[in-house]
């Protein structure tokens, strides 16, 4: 996983509704990033979504971690993870706690060993299996992607910063999430909470 380093994110803004970055970053402005706001509206205006980049899997290049929001993070692969180092432990403790890829750490399913085997696919029992696996991991991925504007939202308040339908610089919320003593523990026990209360 990598984090973004400073200043590669110029351009982009947090979205106060969805949580998801949004806008060209000034180094490659020809990448324009929709946030869901965004795609939603193209999709109800008849606009086509745009082409896929060159190199990319998805059109992001960066993204908040899906646990605190507190860091940026490089994105744009189907292999990309989706928590910053501390997040990510503790999603990963848990789920070997739970003894099943419970919370995905990414957008692959292989990523939580959740993949069928060539020599399975003659196997009807094998490839139920597998479809009964992949149906929950999508299933978590819509907790996760539903999870993220209410952390978002719960940065902003706890910054102060009112109006959280609007987008904020980027820039700016990370200074702001830098300099504010936001606990990433207490927001991955808010993620568990949820988890267990919006299925």
């Amino acid at each position: 996983m990598a984090v973004a380093a400073v200043g590669a994110y110029d351009g982009l803004a947090v979205c106060g509704r969805c949580g998801e970055l949004h806008g060209a970053c000034t180094a490659t402005p020809d990448k324009v990033s929709y946030c869901a706001c965004g795609r939603d509206r193209r999709r109800r205006s008849g606009l086509p979504y745009p082409d896929r980049w060159a190199g990319f899997d998805y059109n992001t290049q960066f993204e908040l971690c899906r646990c605190c929001a507190l860091e940026v993070l490089v994105s744009g692969s189907r292999w990309s993870l989706w928590f910053c180092a501390e997040c990510k432990r503790r999603v990963c403790d848990l789920n070997g706690r739970l003894g099943g890829y419970v919370i995905p750490i990414g957008r692959h399913s292989l990523m939580g060993g959740v993949g069928l085997a060539a020599s399975e696919i003659a196997d009807r029992a094998e490839v139920e299996r597998f479809a009964h696996s992949l149906a929950g991991v999508f299933g978590a991925m819509g907790r996760l992607t539903s999870w993220v504007p209410e952390v978002v939202a719960s940065n902003l308040t706890d910054l102060g910063i009112t109006g959280l339908d609007r987008d904020v610089d980027l820039r700016a919320y990370m200074r702001a999430v830098s300099h504010d003593q936001i606990d990433k523990a207490r927001r991955f026990d808010e993620l568990c909470e949820f988890w267990t209360t919006s299925r």
